[in-house]
């Protein structure tokens, strides 16, 4: 039996389609190309608080203000992502002057929405972090590897539906092991990203 990534260099990423069992997919992967990303670097001592209008966590947990969310993934760091504002660096530059450094980061990654009715169970399958809704909430986030990729995520809403960043020189290894993860529910896979 072959797979149906057989025919597809590794160089390359999945084309868009239907994979694995026939009928509604069980899985949707949604390749995102209007997300701007940008790491925040707070300076020592500093509260970004006022200047942002909203509490960052210092821990695994997304916190939205407005249109962007800000994720914790380490003490005093944040990676910030936005569908609104493609200028969101430069934004938060202005922002933080003084109190932060801001980088762009939105050509290292790769944003890839996932969802659908086994969304969680294929995931789970991919990562060692215990995804039961009990334990992993909306707003939740961690920084894991899937099969030696790296990657950041977070639960965006109860249905659930996930969020994923990966470095863009890993998309195509990820994207292939979330196609063979999720041959059995059937995977939508939308847009190039």
């Amino acid at each position: 039996m072959t797979h149906p990534l057989d025919a597809i260099p590794v160089t390359e990423l999945p084309p868009q389609g239907h994979y694995g069992r026939v009928g509604d997919a069980g899985v949707i992967a949604h390749l995102r190309d209007d997300v701007a990303i940008a790491t925040i670097a707070a300076f020592k001592g500093a509260s970004l608080r006022q200047a942002l209008g909203v509490d960052l966590v210092d821990g695994p947990r997304a916190v939205t203000a407005g249109t962007t969310a800000f994720i914790g993934t380490a003490p005093g760091r944040w990676l910030a992502t936005s569908q609104t504002d493609s200028e969101l660096a430069d934004t938060l530059k202005g922002v933080l002057n003084g109190i932060a450094s801001v980088t762009e980061q939105s050509d290292g990654y790769v944003v890839i929405d996932l969802s659908g009715p086994d969304a969680r169970e294929m995931w789970a399958k991919n990562v060692a972090i215990d995804l039961d809704p009990s334990m992993f909430k909306p707003g939740d986030a961690a920084a894991t590897v899937v099969s030696y990729v790296g990657v950041t995520f977070w639960q965006l809403d109860a249905s659930p539906s996930y969020r994923v960043l990966v470095a863009r020189s890993y998309a195509g290894a990820l994207l292939r092991i979330l196609v063979s993860a999720s041959l059995e529910y059937g995977l939508k896979l939308e847009g190039r990203g």
